[in-house]
């Protein structure tokens, strides 16, 4: 038990509530707190009312409880039939994949989604260049912003003095086609064949390496980087600095849309709808299997051991990588205008399309139709976009970057020498 909720346990202790709840409220049944706690918003149940004592407690964690207020909050049908939730176990006595799943986490999770996305959200807007930016990342620091651009253009944003960049440079001969972070080090992928690594600090390139082809999309993990062009899968160490440091292994036909790492394997989405597992360890493709698409996949990410795949049409569709691709659902997002960015989260994922909405969309469908939580119009077309720590930045045409911080605003805000000087930067 924590600190808090044992001073809590003290002072009804001291009033006497603990050990003589005759005529008081703790003296209901269970059954009619549940009644009570029903008419109380979920969130500050579970983050305040919880940790009154060890009675509410118990019986706030009744997951009956907690399935009933999802379903009733939502409009589902009690006896309503979820494939994505029968994936995360909540059916079932077993948990089958990802990190343990309840229906509190499902319905906190909807909760915070309605509040977050878009009404109460601060938004900056960042004119990012004179030509489209083809990738954008937000930093572990979240007041950094990083974009590339067809521009050429490597530039580092603070997010909190928006107006320039806080460094730029030409960091490409060609179109830049992914940034990523590794520890201290940015990594760029370009359409010119060359990944670089660049100093975080300093914006100063630490080594190059020219892969032989454009490359379509990268991945970073702890000392691995992996880089898809159209005809290999690019294994790189980021620890040994060499031009010729990476190991190239050929794919079948049908160029790569994303590639992602899954486990021990990478998982790579191709335009001629097969997911391709390649086995890190024995350096192979273990697998690869068509899928059930309406149109070429867009984008793919990966959570709780699902592949999400957002199509040219305006689809989303969930496959289940633990059952041979099995689909779990199918979601019809927009009206036949390409998926450009997808982030899931627990419970939903937010999806961007090129008709210029973004749309926070239940996993958990009503009436067998796609259910939407929350949606805004951008007014312009959505590029691409990342989603990290809560906030996401969506680029939209003409290199317009607008970065979503739903979070509570920090009483200081850093300008950019103080940014500076915590990156060890020279502004």
């Amino acid at each position: 038990m924590n600190s808090g909720l044992a001073s809590k346990e003290a002072q009804f202790s001291r009033a006497g509530f603990q050990n003589n709840t005759t005529g008081h409220f703790l003296a209901l049944p269970n059954e009619v707190l549940e009644d009570i706690f029903g008419f109380i918003d979920p969130i500050d149940l579970h983050e305040s009312v919880s940790v009154v004592n060890k009675r509410i407690y118990d019986v706030i964690q009744n997951e009956n409880f907690w399935r009933l207020r999802f379903q009733q909050r939502n409009c589902f049908r009690s006896s309503a039939y979820s494939p994505y939730l029968k994936h995360l176990g909540l059916y079932s006595h077993k948990w089958k994949s990802g990190e343990d799943m309840r229906w509190q986490d499902i319905c906190i999770s909807f909760e915070r989604a309605k509040k977050l996305w878009f009404d109460n959200c601060k938004t900056i807007d960042i004119e990012a260049g004179y030509l489209t930016a083809d990738a954008v990342h937000l930093m572990e620091k979240q007041d950094i912003l990083l974009t590339g651009s067809r521009s050429r253009m490597l530039e580092v944003w603070n997010l909190n003095e928006p107006s320039k960049p806080v460094k730029s440079t030409s960091a490409h001969k060609s179109w830049i086609s992914g940034v990523s972070t590794l520890e201290d080090m940015i990594i760029t992928s370009s359409f010119d064949y060359v990944v670089k690594m660049w100093s975080a600090s300093r914006l100063e390139p630490l080594a190059y390496l020219n892969v032989l082809n454009a490359v379509m999309s990268i991945d970073v993990r702890p000392r691995m980087i992996v880089c898809c062009t159209f005809p290999d899968l690019i294994i790189i160490d980021p620890r040994i600095a060499r031009p010729d440091n990476f190991y190239s292994s050929p794919m079948p036909k049908g160029s790569a849309v994303q590639i992602k790492f899954w486990k021990e394997y990478v998982i790579i989405a191709t335009r001629n709808k097969k997911l391709i597992k390649y086995d890190l360890r024995q350096q192979k493709i273990v697998d690869s299997t068509d899928i059930v698409t309406k149109n070429p996949p867009r984008v793919m990410e990966i959570k709780d051991d699902i592949a999400y795949i957002g199509d040219t049409a305006g689809y989303v569709y969930l496959y289940d990588l633990l059952e041979n691709y099995q689909l779990i659902d199918e979601y019809q997002v927009s009206e036949n205008a390409q998926i450009r960015f997808l982030s899931p989260r627990d419970g939903y994922m937010i999806v961007g399309s090129k008709d210029g909405q973004l749309r926070v969309v239940s996993n958990v469908k009503r009436n067998q139709e796609s259910f939407l939580l929350s949606s805004i119009d951008l007014g312009n077309e959505i590029i691409t976009g990342h989603y990290r720590n809560n906030n996401f930045a969506v680029v939209t045409n003409h290199a317009n970057v607008k970065v979503f911080l739903p979070q509570r605003i920090p009483d200081h805000v850093k300008d950019t020498q103080e940014l500076c000087q915590e990156m060890g930067m020279e502004c």
